[in-house]
């Protein structure tokens, strides 16, 4: 059973690896929609940048550190998104349904648990405790936001979202 942090740190990473993964699919489902296609492969290299982030602290904690007990509601959250993604993995008819489910993504507890490990685990370590958790709120808050100000501005609209398929 999953209990410490550093199994958080296992379940995040493959959290964000499996977001990496999903946006990379929606990157060649929609390759037909230039601006949409590069808007997913954005995306995607920045779970790949949350990944390694997750890592690098990950990999600068002591053994105690990780072995310490998680918040066990972050720790259950994160399980059980992750088993859902894995278990059935969203597919999508359109870009309007892929839009939807980034915000779902991103807004979930995802970000928060990954902010939580980048800016709470290493208290002692004041230098990264305050770069490091600003750092990750930038991070988050510009990933999120780009969902919301950066996707092409001719398909910000539901209604036209649904008018592009996923190509086959």
């Amino acid at each position: 059973m999953r209990r410490t942090v550093g199994d958080l740190f296992e379940v995040a990473i493959q959290l964000e690896e499996t977001a990496q993964a999903l946006y990379s699919n929606w990157q060649s489902a929609f390759a037909a929609e230039t601006a949409v296609a590069k808007f997913w492969q954005v995306y995607a290299e920045d779970e790949q940048r949350h990944a390694s982030m997750l890592r690098s602290t990950r990999d600068r904690l002591a053994l105690e550190q990780l072995a310490a007990i998680a918040p066990p509601d972050m720790l259950g959250v994160a399980v059980n998104m992750l088993n859902e993604l894995q278990r059935n993995p969203p597919a999508v008819r359109d870009l309007d349904e892929a839009y939807e489910l980034a915000h779902q993504l991103e807004h979930s507890e995802v970000n928060t648990i990954f902010e939580f490990l980048l800016s709470h685990v290493l208290p002692e370590d004041a230098l990264f405790r305050g770069s490091g958790a600003q750092m990750a709120r930038k991070q988050v808050s510009e990933h999120t936001n780009r969902l919301l100000f950066e996707f092409p501005e001719h398909l910000r609209d539901a209604h036209t979202r649904r008018a592009i398929k996923v190509s086959s």
